[in-house]
């Protein structure tokens, strides 16, 4: 089954056409309609995440279904040994409360409702395209978990590179497809 509208190995991701990918995104949609904001929103997200993907092997899932629960990650990463769920709002100039509130709750339902992220490093990344940058700290708890980390997403490559090297030998590396 697949859980997600876009699905791809970064490597293709970063070699594939935006269009292409927008393509495969609209058609996937079949229960709303796809308004241009909805279009302008996904090409903004694609060009943010493979900005910030060209120095990595992995995989990329956008709009990934979480089992059970219904709920819809804006983009999903899988690299080395944690996933990567970053929620968007593009447009955005803040890092409200409520968004931070829906983040932690996609990484929850994840890590419990989602088999094969159970024993996973999960992060959780609120990117506000037009919010000011901010400092970030990463922090790992016992479950695996880090705190949520906000951006505007021009420095995602450096979170991912931070988080990883935070990561590396903690849980094995994960094989994506167990994991799906």
């Amino acid at each position: 089954m697949n859980r997600s509208y876009y699905s791809s190995p970064i490597k293709d991701f970063i070699n594939a056409d935006e269009n292409e990918i927008l393509g495969e995104l609209t058609t996937s949609e079949n229960i709303f309609e796809i308004t241009p904001k909805t279009s302008y929103a996904w090409l903004g997200e694609i060009s943010v995440i493979k900005n910030a993907l060209s120095d990595h092997d992995g995989h990329v899932h956008f709009e990934y279904v979480i089992p059970r629960m219904g709920k819809r990650v804006d983009v999903l990463l899988v690299i080395q040994n944690v996933i990567f769920i970053i929620e968007f709002k593009v447009g955005s100039d803040t890092y409200d409360a409520s968004s931070i509130t829906q983040l932690i709750d996609y990484t929850l339902d994840l890590k419990n409702f989602h088999e094969g992220s159970h024993d996973q490093i999960i992060c959780p990344i609120l990117i506000a395209t037009e919010a000011h940058e901010t400092d970030f700290d990463i922090a790992l708890s016992e479950d695996n978990i880090f705190e949520p980390i906000l951006s505007d997403g021009k420095n995602l490559i450096q979170i991912i590179q931070k988080v990883l090297g935070s990561a590396i030998n903690k849980t094995p590396q994960i094989n994506h497809e167990d994991w799906l």
